[in-house]
């Protein structure tokens, strides 16, 4: 049986693994879908301050292993990666695009190299993606296709939205999209 893979960026990791846990190697739907990372997340987790003092779980010993299988490429899908990752930067440079880290275009590149979808709410990220033709869904768009699969339930969305508001990390346009997504204000 074929698993389909979704990419997730890191805030989006972050944004929902405390939540929905275990986020990765889950599978949810028909056909089966599972959500990955790629190797980025820990790099950019150890040199950020930020980061590590925002989520002092990441090391807990239960997230570690759910994080053990991020996204590989072959050795042939990585010497397209080294080629498209030149050019994914040189395309969002030319658009302007400088809020895109070298983080985000790893995981443009990931997911155009292996023709899956990237769950995103980086603005610059899901513009190149779209210029690019790279599959790009947002965060809200994950949840409502975890909830059409009975994945997880509308209260377990509330409760993370809920959160969001209170911590002040709410998506652009998040109340807007989740009315028009989940047809109910948040």
């Amino acid at each position: 049986m074929s698993i389909n893979k979704i990419l997730i960026d890191t805030n989006v990791y972050f944004r929902l693994a405390q939540s929905i846990h275990p986020l990765l190697k889950s599978n949810f739907g028909n056909p089966p879908r599972q959500l990955y990372i790629t190797k980025d997340l820990e790099k950019e987790f150890k040199s950020s301050q930020r980061l590590q003092g925002k989520f002092g779980w990441f090391f807990q010993d239960d997230y570690v292993k759910n994080r053990t299988a991020p996204l590989q490429l072959s050795a042939k899908q990585q010497k397209q990666f080294d080629f498209d990752r030149q050019t994914f930067i040189g395309i969002a440079n030319d658009l302007g695009l400088y809020g895109v880290s070298l983080v985000d275009v790893n995981a443009a590149v990931y997911a155009s190299i292996l023709e899956i979808p990237l769950v995103t709410d980086d603005g610059d990220l899901t513009t190149l993606c779209n210029e690019l033709s790279v599959s790009a869904i947002c965060t809200l768009d994950l949840l409502k296709i975890m909830l059409d699969c009975a994945h997880i339930k509308i209260e377990q969305i509330r409760a993370i939205g809920g959160y969001w508001i209170q911590m002040s990390d709410c998506p652009k346009d998040f109340k807007e999209k989740y009315k028009s997504i989940f047809k109910e204000d948040m």
